[in-house]
């Protein structure tokens, strides 16, 4: 409840809600197969709503703790009511009994009990400080009803019997000095003025990159692309292997031919200016048969 924890926390449950608005938006669509219920577009959907909510209540708990003027106050407090309204009808939705689903959708109809009549009670301050007695006394009497919703529902999950017990004390003194001083008539609730708002909470986007963080998933081929890129390989190496042997083949076949050809043993070495001295003796050679041959 320190005046950094408080801001800390309300700047975790902004990027909480930002995370599971991310994963509801950008992921859940991407995936092939039906979602498990932990992460199911309703059940995200009420998360993100969730961490919201209580970002908000951080900034109420904050604005108490600093003091703030009772108009500012009772706003905030109006907003974190409503914004745990829309939490609790969506979590309402997701049928996931025996879990802890149950428990958290519960605490969000008491939270939203307790909030609202948080506001209703600094709303009565504000009229008490502008002599409205009579609104004064109605806003009391509705934080007072408020808060015993609030008391029943929340259980053991969170305690508002301190809070119940201030508006009780404040609104005895009410009645008291309504029924001896002002004799004031008492609206309902139905014809009080709507609290204003002040929603300040919200979801935090994710940035494009996280500090200190890397996808381990970046790397990672599909299984169809992985299965088509063995197949090519396969097939590659294949025709690699018969082209190799057609080499192969061919490379003996040619050296049968030389062989048979005397070469390159029969090639003579031309370089130089001179005649070679082998080729001058087989020219000599050849040269006395011709002679041989004539005179035969």
């Amino acid at each position: 409840d320190t005046d950094d924890g408080l801001k800390l926390a309300a700047k975790f449950f902004q990027m909480s809600s930002g995370a599971f608005s991310h994963l509801r938006d950008k992921l859940v669509p991407l995936m092939q197969k039906v979602p498990t219920p932990d992460i199911s577009p309703e059940v995200v959907a009420g998360l993100t709503l969730l961490m919201q909510a209580q970002a908000q209540e951080c900034l109420v708990m904050k604005a108490i703790a600093d003091k703030m003027k009772e108009k500012v106050t009772c706003r905030l407090a109006a907003s974190a009511s409503d914004m745990y309204s829309e939490a609790y009808k969506a979590m309402s939705s997701v049928n996931l009994k025996g879990t802890a689903w149950d428990k958290w959708t519960a605490t969000c109809l008491a939270k939203q009990n307790f909030m609202n009549g948080m506001a209703n009670f600094y709303e009565s301050v504000n009229a008490k400080q502008s002599k409205a007695i009579g609104n004064e006394l109605a806003r009391l009497t509705e934080a007072d009803k408020l808060m015993s919703d609030a008391v029943k529902q929340s259980g053991s999950n969170f305690d508002c019997k301190e809070f119940q017990s201030k508006v009780n004390r404040a609104l005895a003194a009410a009645k008291k000095d309504n029924d001896f001083i002002y004799h004031e008539r008492v609206p309902s609730a139905a014809d009080l003025p709507v609290i204003g708002r002040a929603p300040m909470a919200k979801p935090t986007a994710l940035p494009t990159e996280l500090e200190g963080w890397s996808d381990v998933f970046t790397k990672l081929v599909p299984l169809n692309v992985q299965q088509a890129a063995t197949m090519y390989a396969s097939r590659r190496d294949h025709l690699v292997h018969l082209e190799v042997n057609k080499l192969k083949e061919a490379t003996t076949q040619l050296n049968s031919v030389l062989n048979q050809m005397n070469l390159p043993a029969a090639l003579e070495d031309l370089s130089g200016k001179e005649i070679p001295v082998s080729l001058l003796e087989k020219s000599a050679e050849r040269h006395r048969k011709e002679i041989s041959q004539e005179q035969d």
